[in-house]
């Protein structure tokens, strides 16, 4: 079996197993309401019983609420170091893959001449709208 295909059938069994479960605890959810509402039921009347577990449906759903409206904490933000440092690397990998393919590889400081006639390009285009 191709990777790929082993990753899918590997989703959907994952999918379906999860589903199943969800479904099982449902049921044991409803049954056990419904033990807590005749325990309830017995020790005062109904009415408490139903107050009981609407109250306690009802903060666990506020509760589910809040965290789901919670973001998570934003990654840090590199410094102006790491983004130097990132700069030459890409630089440096453009300019070996540039040599390697056999193509002209400008000075450091200087732009490819593609670039310089977008960029001549867009000037003028910027220019001609005003």
């Amino acid at each position: 079996m191709v990777p790929f295909q082993r990753a899918i059938a590997d989703a959907g069994r994952r999918a379906a197993l999860g589903f199943g479960a969800v479904l099982l605890l449902t049921v044991g959810l409803a049954f056990l309401t419904a033990a807590g509402f005749i325990a309830l039921a017995a020790l005062r009347d109904p009415l408490f019983a139903a107050l009981v577990i609407g109250l306690a449906y009802m903060g666990l759903g506020l509760i589910f609420m809040a965290l789901a409206g919670r973001r998570p904490p934003a990654p840090p933000q590199p410094g102006p170091e790491e983004l130097a440092e990132r700069a030459a690397r890409r630089d440096a990998t453009l300019r070996a893959a540039m040599a390697e393919a056999g193509l002209h590889v400008p000075p450091k400081g200087e732009s490819p001449p593609l670039i310089e006639a977008f960029l001549f390009g867009l000037t003028m285009a910027m220019r001609l709208r005003r």
